[in-house]
């Protein structure tokens, strides 16, 4: 039987490119920004963005329209790096290349929650060993 590519599910860390495109036939801004995060760890369920990637696998490439407005609503608690949206434009697209995907560890996943969490520095010796300090 042979092996199927891992595909995006709850819990698992991925690993995606994003490029900026100023419309779906564009080439994109010179810059591919990276995004590692482990799908399903917001309190409020997937982000409209990890239902989008959600069964994607290694390798797959698509694409979203988007505008500045809806940026912040889309990806939610994600930790989105700086992207080099198009000046003079609302509406923009980002491509999404799925670089790789795997299971996340107990430790990741705890140090995620913590972050979601808003944990902050505390205990006697200043760290409450949830392992995101």
């Amino acid at each position: 039987m042979g092996k199927f590519p891992a595909m995006v599910e709850v819990l698992q860390k991925v690993i995606l490119s994003l490029i900026v495109k100023k419309n779906e036939d564009d080439e994109g801004l010179p810059v591919t920004v990276p995004l590692e995060f482990i799908v399903s760890l917001g309190s409020k369920g997937l982000t409209p963005f990890e239902q989008d990637l959600m069964g994607k696998v290694v390798g797959d490439t698509f694409m979203i329209r988007l505008s500045r407005e809806r940026l912040a609503p889309y990806f939610q608690h994600l930790m989105l790096p700086r992207l080099p949206l198009p000046a003079s434009q609302e509406i923009f697209y980002l491509q999404v290349h799925v670089d790789a995907v795997g299971p996340a560890s107990q430790r990741e996943i705890i140090k995620g929650m913590a972050m979601m969490a808003g944990c902050g520095h505390h205990g006697d010796d200043g760290d409450c060993g949830c392992g995101s300090h």
